[in-house]
């Protein structure tokens, strides 16, 4: 080629390729699909712990993306946990007012709660083992709510609801079942495990060996209020008096979530079961 002649450079462009799946890759053509899916329609299906255990809960979502991939975010309102009637299916966070200390857990009545009285439907004769109750009316009753009435000895709580079934924690009647059932003028609220009164001793990481504990409980106006332990360690050596700190104050509002109990019910130390579970928002300990 000399340089009086003018050389020409072919060029080509690629108009409507065959598809995106060979053009791009079947793979990729996916991912970018569902991302412009989720761009485009931000919102987000998740499966919802419930006593049907198919229950979902569909979100608007906020979408973000990253040199690793795209995350999605939704926002759970309180409503997602307000307590399902007396289904015990979803979670439920509310305040209560302590009542008294039953050593696993506290008795404490719900701020936002009204107690609930009915019938029952099917009696129930003296001295006899009753694990359910069947009542003419369960609306507004919900797991761990205690009951009274006539042969329910103190410190029975609802376990579970369904339709017109109460499943209790178990009693041994002291009368005959006679008029109506109060429901829900106080709640049983499981402790931190760390808290329960049921622990007679550890082996703690420290060096220090195995611990043992007794507790001692404090009464006022006949109300079982807080308890101390005596913690003992090195073969008996040593010993010391403890208290829970920081310490509960009288009008502490209590912040707890109640569990779907037909799924996971709460078993504390003394073997009883507890629908609802403290929030330990404070970090509290045994110390002196």
């Amino acid at each position: 080629m000399n340089d009086n002649q003018k050389s020409e450079v072919q060029q080509s462009e690629i108009i409507n390729p065959p598809g995106p799946a060979t053009w791009i890759g079947h793979f990729w053509r996916n991912k970018i699909s569902k991302i412009l899916t989720c761009l485009l329609n931000p919102k987000i299906t998740i499966k919802w712990l419930a006593a049907d255990g198919v229950s979902t809960l569909t979100r608007d979502a906020d979408i973000t993306m990253s040199e690793h991939g795209w995350r999605a975010t939704i926002a759970l309102n309180y409503g997602d946990f307000t307590a399902g009637g007396g289904s015990g299916s979803t979670a439920s966070v509310q305040q209560y007012t302590f009542v008294s200390d039953r050593g696993d857990f506290f008795m404490a009545t719900p701020t936002t709660s009204v107690a609930v009285s009915t019938t029952l439907s099917s009696p129930f004769s003296n001295s006899s083992s009753v694990t359910t109750l069947s009542v003419t009316s369960a609306i507004g009753i919900a797991a761990g709510q205690s009951i009274s009435g006539t042969g329910v000895p103190s410190g029975v709580i609802v376990v579970s609801v369904s339709g017109a079934t109460v499943t209790t924690s178990g009693f041994t009647s002291t009368a005959g079942s006679s008029g109506s059932y109060t429901f829900g003028t106080n709640v049983a609220i499981a402790k931190p495990p760390k808290l329960w009164c049921s622990i007679t001793g550890d082996t703690q990481i420290d060096g220090s060996g195995a611990h043992t504990y007794t507790y001692n409980s404090i009464t006022v106006g006949g109300v079982i209020v807080a308890y101390t332990r005596t913690n003992t360690w090195n073969s008996g050596a040593n010993t010391q008096t403890e208290d829970i700190t920081p310490a509960y104050l009288v009008g502490d509002l209590l912040y707890a979530i109640g569990m779907p109990v037909v799924n996971m019910p709460i078993t504390v130390g003394s073997g009883t079961t507890v629908a609802v579970a403290l929030l330990d928002i404070h970090d509290k300990d045994w110390a002196i």
